[in-house]
């Protein structure tokens, strides 16, 4: 590590980085952290590939003035495999000069360059955190190589306990990572009220079908042929393709006129409102998640939660306990359990008040406020500098 005051850390998100009408576009959280790591006098810079299609899932703008450098590896958008393959391959020799070059690797685990970055950063014996984000495979061809970045990474953060259980196996310096929440204080310390009379159910994330969206439209239809009055509220954004397909698929199923189509909505209090609002958060995802963080936020909202069995969540959510788990890619189960809960009120407050108990007791015993003040912690711990934070 250098001697000098200004640390330089470069991070590598497992995900595009999308570019459009000239402004550099990626999570709007991973923003917040990239910004958070700037204002503690760390020099940021952010590597991937880059993307020109549109997608209104990501609102978080890196400015010009950010002072944060973006290095890219290359143009992707959405190719074939085999074109991808080429792309990663072309990409190699810009990946071995920042791995060379920069002080420290921040990985966003799994992904399929960031195995390169973790390949080369092994190879030139430089230091590397992981935060992992999701499932990774387990393949035997493959796992050695998982271990062996375990084992060498010089930190790792988790999104979720199942995973930090897991990977402290082979690495002690592991900690679950602090979710980016983004409520407004007043909802999350106001008296949490019986949505009961509410008959919304809330989805929020990205619009695709491995989110398990899909599912809920038609699970709603299922519904409304009984009952007719539950309706959907949809939060989130996606490329013009996955729009144009969502709305197909609820005028295929006949429930327009239950379903609230709200786009991507970057204001917290807004957002706030209409998950507290809701009667039930559903999230039947397929995608090999980690720990999604509107989970823990409707947890605080006090919303019940019907979701899938997640890797990440594993000891966390229980079933009938704090939340009801459906099956994977199954509208008739996720019927089912919607309306196992709105014929039961007692099971209603039941896993409203496990969830909010569990979920606040756990934020009460926090270390750090979030995610960029546990790596800036970690940086310090390696390099043995103090610099302003």
């Amino acid at each position: 590590m250098p001697k000098k005051n200004k640390l330089d850390i470069t991070v590598y998100p497992n995900h595009s980085i999308f570019i459009e009408r000239d402004e550099i576009k990626i999570e709007k959280a991973e923003n917040e952290f990239l910004q958070r790591l700037n204002n503690s006098g760390i020099q940021v810079n952010i590597a991937g590939f880059i993307n020109d299609l549109s997608n209104t899932a990501l609102q978080g703008v890196v400015g010009k003035g950010d002072f944060i450098s973006i290095i890219n590896l290359g143009k992707i958008n959405n190719k074939a495999i085999f074109s991808k393959i080429i792309c990663y391959v072309k990409s190699l020799k810009e990946v071995f000069s920042i791995v060379n070059k920069k002080t420290f690797n921040y990985v966003f685990f799994p992904g399929h360059v960031n195995y390169l970055v973790i390949i080369v950063a092994l190879i030139l014996k430089k230091p590397f955190g992981l935060y992992i984000r999701g499932v990774w495979s387990h393949n035997k061809y493959i796992d050695w190589l998982n271990i062996l970045a375990f084992k060498r990474a010089k930190f790792i953060f988790t999104t979720g306990p199942a995973f930090k259980d897991e990977i402290g196996y082979y690495n002690l310096l592991v900690e679950e990572v602090v979710p980016m929440i983004n409520l407004p204080e007043k909802f999350i310390n106001s008296k949490i009220k019986n949505n009961k009379d509410s008959n919304s159910l809330v989805f929020i994330g990205r619009i695709s079908k491995v989110k398990g969206l899909y599912d809920i439209v038609e699970a709603l239809a299922i519904l409304n042929h009984k009952e007719g009055n539950l309706t959907l509220d949809i939060v989130g954004g996606g490329t013009e393709q996955d729009l144009a397909e969502l709305n197909a698929f609820i005028q295929v199923n006949k429930v327009e006129r239950y379903i609230n189509l709200h786009g991507h909505i970057a204001e917290p209090e807004r957002l706030a409102t209409i998950l507290s609002n809701g009667w039930l958060f559903v999230f039947p995802t397929t995608f090999p998640e980690g720990f999604p963080r509107v989970i823990y936020e409707a947890m605080l909202l006090g919303v019940p939660v019907i979701t899938t069995s997640m890797p990440g969540a594993k000891g966390f959510l229980v079933d009938d306990e704090n939340c009801l788990i459906t099956k994977p890619n199954n509208p008739e189960d996720l019927s089912l359990k919607i309306d196992k809960v709105l014929n039961n009120n007692d099971l209603y407050l039941k896993l409203k008040d496990n969830a909010l108990s569990l979920v606040t007791n756990k934020f009460n015993n926090l270390k750090f406020d979030n995610h960029a003040d546990q790596v800036v912690h970690e940086l310090k711990r390696l390099s043995g500098n103090e610099y302003n934070s």
